[in-house]
């Protein structure tokens, strides 16, 4: 899992993890129920999940975006894009993982 994630997305996914947690499990005993291909589906759930995190953290990081521009503040508006930049560039890699 940490291939993918740095500290901070660790973070991130490992408290909505704790909050959606029965839910996680009541979908993994669904989907995962007589299945042969157990490590392909569980690779496909951590794929989504990745993707849910780095979406919810690029909504974040474009709302807070807008704030910085609009207090004019060029230099942190500036960093968030990059920010922004680094999300989209994960997002991308991650589909074209999704698509391999």
């Amino acid at each position: 899992m940490t291939k993918f994630m740095d500290a901070k997305d660790m973070e991130v996914y490992q408290k909505v993890i704790l909050q959606g947690s029965d839910d996680i499990l009541f979908e993994a005993e669904l989907m995962f129920q007589g299945s042969l291909k157990l490590e392909q589906e569980i690779e496909e759930l951590l794929v989504s999940l990745e993707e849910k995190i780095l979406k919810e953290q690029l909504v974040k990081t474009m709302h807070d975006l807008h704030v910085y521009e609009i207090k004019k503040e060029r230099k942190k508006a500036e960093e968030l894009v990059q920010v922004c930049q680094d999300i989209s560039n994960k997002l991308a890699a991650l589909n074209r993982r999704k698509n391999n």
